[in-house]
């Protein structure tokens, strides 16, 4: 077992990880970071994201960015397609580029003694952009084409930190997802070793539930 003891700046804020009662919060109402920690740091896992924008040029972050990411509002093979950085004025409105900037600091933040400390520090991640507040900012077929797009670069862990909102989820949205869920993670494709020959694991995806922080008043 190896100890980890962050030297982040901001780490004794991120109570998430390791709360001792800081802000008289309850001591140990975390997710055990140091303990996992003792056995793995993300190490050899690629974590994808569909956000609205991500800042991957961070001083938390850019040690941990493969370099390529993908921007579906934008024609394949156009400048900026690979860049999920924010591009325009309304990449400022509502969030910005905050939150897929925020989600994945928390996800793959570097163990860098700067800033904070991601969950899965030693990961490393690519981003998507496009999600904009209030709803999703291109077509339905473009914004499914981010998953096809994330299992080519070889994603193991896919977040997403949205939703529909009283709305299905489009047929081919949901199509995308169950190809990526089932054929992600495969060995023998593009990006493995060709010789296992043993079936894709698949991708793990994940999405945030009670994303609207509503509260609810009945009587």
């Amino acid at each position: 077992p190896r100890q980890v003891i962050p030297q982040d700046e901001y780490y004794n804020l991120q109570w998430h990880l390791n709360n001792t009662g800081q802000f008289s919060g309850t001591a140990d109402a975390d997710i055990d970071a140091p303990e996992a920690w003792e056995i793995a740091t993300g190490e050899g896992v690629l974590i994808g994201m569909f956000d609205d924008a991500c800042d991957v040029g961070h001083e938390d972050l850019r040690d941990n960015y493969i370099g390529v990411g993908h921007d579906p509002t934008v024609s394949p093979g156009a400048e900026g397609f690979t860049d999920p950085r924010p591009k325009n004025s309304g990449d400022a409105l509502f969030y910005g580029n905050r939150h897929g900037t925020s989600v994945m600091g928390l996800a793959a933040a570097s163990g860098n003694e700067l800033g904070v400390r991601g969950v899965a520090y030693d990961a490393q991640f690519t981003a998507a952009r496009g999600i904009l507040a209030g709803g999703i900012g291109m077509s339905e077929a473009d914004a499914a084409s981010v998953y096809p797009y994330a299992m080519e670069q070889g994603v193991d862990v896919h977040n997403n930190s949205w939703g529909f909102v009283g709305i299905a989820t489009p047929a081919v949205m949901e199509e995308a997802l169950e190809m990526v869920f089932l054929e992600g993670r495969d060995l023998d494709g593009p990006n493995g070793d060709g010789i296992t020959n043993r079936p894709p694991r698949g991708m793990v995806i994940m999405f945030a539930a009670g994303n609207e922080a509503r509260q609810v008043f009945t009587g």
